[in-house]
């Protein structure tokens, strides 16, 4: 079932995209061509330059469908989990939208969570999750240019699930406009919403879970989601954050052009007795990828040729199931970001202590 409504979705997206491709194209060039008018006034000129913006937004919306759907597969609506804080991670999702720019000036932008710190850790597929409140902040930023725009969690206790939602101030919905919202056949003349809406409820189907909608025309809109987590269970007699971690049996690429940073990985991580393989640049990185297997990646950002945050988009598109986790020496939203974009697992910001290699490998080698 799932086979056949990745067809019907990429049948609808496909048999439409040639016409949506040129109609949009027509309309760019159309509106260059009216601005090379020397006569033209200000107003006119800055409003075509506007459409012009929009327009092209809509190809790359376009351009970003193409490669959603051919990376659509089964595999993709299963749940890959990892550890993580839900706070700290919700943290990087409204630092990243809040610098986006897609946002109206005046609009309010907040994040609501309802759990502590402390008791916010727990086994999350962070990809889907980032994904699903994405699509929906893009909606809400394209149709909201006044009041405020929210999201954020609740833990709903009695099923283990985390229910995330979305709330805005923008001009609503019809109930037929939102049942077009994950309609397969409109999918293509959804303007620039994209394939985000589509998949997320394909998803959200897959894995049981529920998706909902409460909106009016001219009243906003509130959608809520739900997705499972589990809980980080402490072992018994766990040993004390100082001990080592037994890696033995495992493999960990460490891709960075200064040696000495591999050497120094290699010296604080000695008594886990992992095996540390030395690359020192993105090409020599897919080459020992591609001769053998490895349990985690650990990535330098700045390094001669590809940078890191290609390379490890790379290797997130051919080794999909493999953690990549970026070593930088830049703090800030925009490498959580980043990290984000290219499907990287997690970051560590230099200088590089013990302890954090336990906490941030230990995810992935535990």
């Amino acid at each position: 079932m799932i086979n056949q409504n990745i067809e019907k979705i990429k049948e609808a997206f496909f048999s439409q995209l040639s016409h949506n491709l040129m109609t949009h194209a027509s309309n760019i060039i159309g509106f260059s061509e009216l601005m090379k008018n020397e006569e033209l006034r200000q107003e006119d000129k800055l409003q075509y330059i506007q459409f012009v913006i929009e327009l092209s937004n809509m190809i790359l919306t376009l351009a970003e469908d193409v490669k959603s759907l051919n990376k659509l597969s089964p595999e993709s609506f299963a749940l890959n989990e990892s550890k993580a804080n839900l706070n700290s991670f919700m943290d990087e999702i409204y630092n990243a939208a809040q610098n986006s720019n897609e946002i109206a000036d005046g609009v309010r932008f907040t994040l609501r969570k309802t759990l502590r710190d402390q008791d916010a850790t727990f086994l999350i597929d962070k990809n889907k999750i980032f994904k699903m409140l994405n699509t929906l902040l893009r909606n809400s930023f394209e149709s909201t240019v006044s009041g405020g725009i929210e999201f954020g969690y609740h833990l709903l206790h009695d099923a283990e699930k985390l229910e995330f939602f979305v709330f805005d101030t923008g001009r609503g919905m019809t109930e037929e406009q939102q049942k077009k919202l994950f309609d397969m056949e409109s999918v293509s003349k959804q303007r620039n919403r994209g394939l985000g809406l589509i998949v997320m409820k394909m998803t959200l189907d897959e894995l049981g879970e529920q998706l909902r909608i409460e909106s009016k025309p001219g009243e906003g809109t509130r959608i809520y989601f739900t997705l499972p987590f589990r809980r980080q269970q402490a072992a018994a007699g766990a040993k004390p954050d100082s001990a080592a971690p037994d890696w033995h049996g495992k493999k960990v690429l460490v891709v960075d052009d200064n040696k000495m940073n591999y050497l120094l990985i290699c010296k604080m991580l000695f008594s886990t007795g992992a095996e540390f393989v030395w690359a020192s640049n993105a090409a020599e990185c897919l080459a020992q990828l591609d001769a053998g297997r490895f349990d985690c990646v650990l990535m330098d950002v700045e390094m001669p040729g590809m940078n890191g945050f290609e390379a490890s988009k790379i290797i997130k598109q051919t080794f999909p199931g493999l953690p990549v986790i970026i070593v930088t020496a830049h703090l800030g939203e925009n490498v959580a970001r980043r990290c984000l974009e290219c499907g990287i697992d997690d970051y560590i910001i230099q200088p590089v202590h013990t302890k954090v290699l336990y906490e941030q490998l230990g995810k992935f080698l535990d």
